[in-house]
């Protein structure tokens, strides 16, 4: 798992994770270091810095089974990404889309896809970062928000955060009316292109399109970033996620309906009187030009600002459930699914598993097979078998039983070594942001390595006994023995 991102001194740092399964069959994500990156942030470039850092640590490429990117092209490139570059050399190594990143281009797509939505989050985003830039309405919304016992800060809609577009939009809605309050306190007291500014936003936000887009986004996208939460967890596999997702898609399919949208509205149009501005009334009708007029037939006229707003509402839905299905369905996740359905289908022919596990050198189709009949018999048809089931069945076992299920144990491991995201990778860049800082940015490379080492695996450095560190460093100069003694 690689993902790049740049420190104080804008150079380039490249974040790299290896997941392995330990001998519990639990898996573990390590992280490894920053590594510099002063070729450039080509694929051939980038390739080349994740094999030397393989060939130093002397992890042997034979054994690479999975590789997680986001979607840069320098990285998800079918030809001359990363991902291309690496199966070249390991065509074992199955290459998944980060589906962190994936849901997070799911939201984005959705909200663009109706212009309602897409101008109430943009809205939404300039009125927060306003309140960022001012501190004259920063402090008038705290005190509205102090006096009405609101908690929450309105954050904005940063594009690579893939966890704040619910909450922002919630916590506008929230404090809809703290926020016209401050907005129209601030253009009192201000004078300028500030006060301009603030009076604009406030004309923008007090109108029921505003509010209706909100409302409308704001149980899908929750929706979303619940998903995306849950791909984030160490522990998570990719048919967990595939899985979370058909859950997903079947929520999304469930707010897809006249009810869910009459439900949504009668809410928005109750939410305006309550705050006495105009509900949602249809949008002006443009008059196309007569050169693109073909025929007698006009332009569409809509019978009402319900089914206006509800055609809004569904493109949306749609536009989210087709990206979805859409980014799920990788070369690499089908390639684990048929993996999977090995272990956990009903027993197929040994000719069937020999087609599916053929190219890696660690299986013998025969073997598994008879290894997958014995284990499917232990378990019996009376439970449902899922990984996590195999899983537990394994470890239960004494370890002389353990020991008849080798070729399937390998599978196991096999399944859960591949990754579904790369979040480890992006957490790691937090720990980059406290290291290296505007008073630390001339600190040596190999120096920040050694740090965001420490930093990242403090559960592992708290069990390290300093005394015997600090005897062993007096130990390896004879300066020291006679300055400290034994």
């Amino acid at each position: 798992m690689v993902d790049g991102t740049t420190d104080i001194t804008i150079q380039e740092q490249e974040s790299i994770v290896v997941r392995y399964v330990d001998e519990n069959l639990v898996p573990e994500e390590v992280f490894l270091g920053f590594f510099a990156q002063s070729n450039g942030t080509t694929g051939e470039a980038l390739t080349a810095m994740i094999l030397d850092v393989l060939l130093r640590l002397g992890l042997p490429l034979d054994n690479l089974r999975g590789q997680t990117y986001d979607g840069a092209s320098s990285m998800s490139g079918k030809y001359n990404g990363t991902q291309a570059l690496i199966a070249m050399q390991q065509p074992l190594a199955i290459y998944v889309h980060c589906l962190m990143h994936a849901g997070n281009l799911v939201a984005q797509e959705a909200m663009e896809a109706s212009n309602i939505i897409q101008d109430a989050a943009s809205l939404t985003n300039d009125v927060a970062a306003t309140c960022s830039r001012s501190t004259k309405l920063t402090t008038i919304l705290r005190g509205l928000q102090a006096e009405n016992h609101d908690r929450a800060s309105i954050r904005p809609l940063c594009p690579t955060r893939v966890l704040v577009r619910g909450a922002a939009l919630k916590t506008v809605l929230n404090q809809y009316d703290s926020l016209c309050e401050a907005l129209d306190e601030y253009a009192e007291v201000s004078t300028g292109d500030p006060a301009s500014k603030a009076r604009g936003l406030l004309k923008q936000i007090n109108s029921g399109h505003f509010v209706l887009g909100l409302m409308m986004a704001l149980p899908a996208i929750e929706l979303l970033e619940t998903l995306n939460r849950a791909v984030q967890s160490r522990s998570f596999t990719l048919s967990g996620s595939v899985a979370a997702m058909e859950v997903t898609y079947r929520g999304l399919d469930g707010l897809r309906s006249d009810e869910a949208f009459y439900q949504v509205f009668q809410s928005c149009v109750a939410r305006c009187d309550e705050l006495g501005i105009e509900e949602p009334k249809l949008p002006r009708v443009h008059n196309r030009p007569k050169r693109y007029e073909h025929g007698a037939t006009g332009s569409h006229q809509w019978a009402s600002a319900e089914e206006f707003f509800r055609a809004q509402y569904f493109k949306f839905l749609d536009s989210a459930m087709a990206s979805l299905k859409r980014r799920y369905d990788q070369p690499g996740i089908q390639t684990y699914i048929k993996l999977e359905n090995i272990l956990l289908k009903p027993l197929t022919t040994v000719a069937d598993v020999e087609a599916v596990v053929q190219q890696y050198p660690e299986f013998d189709g025969n073997t598994l097979h008879i290894q997958l009949a014995m284990l499917k018999q232990m378990i019996g048809t009376s439970t449902e078998v899922t990984l996590q089931v195999v899983v537990s069945k394994l470890v239960g076992l004494d370890p002389v039983v353990r020991c008849l299920f080798p070729q399937v144990e390998q599978l196991v491991r096999l399944l859960l070594t591949i990754p579904c995201s790369s979040a480890e990778a992006e957490r790691s860049f937090s720990g980059l942001r406290r290291l290296k800082t505007y008073l630390r940015n001339s600190m040596s490379h190999v120096r920040l390595n050694h740090l965001a080492v420490l930093h990242v695996h403090q559960a592992m450095t708290d069990g390290i006994d300093l005394v015997a560190v600090a005897r062993d460093f007096i130990r390896k100069s004879d300066s020291r023995l006679t300055t400290f003694g034994q």
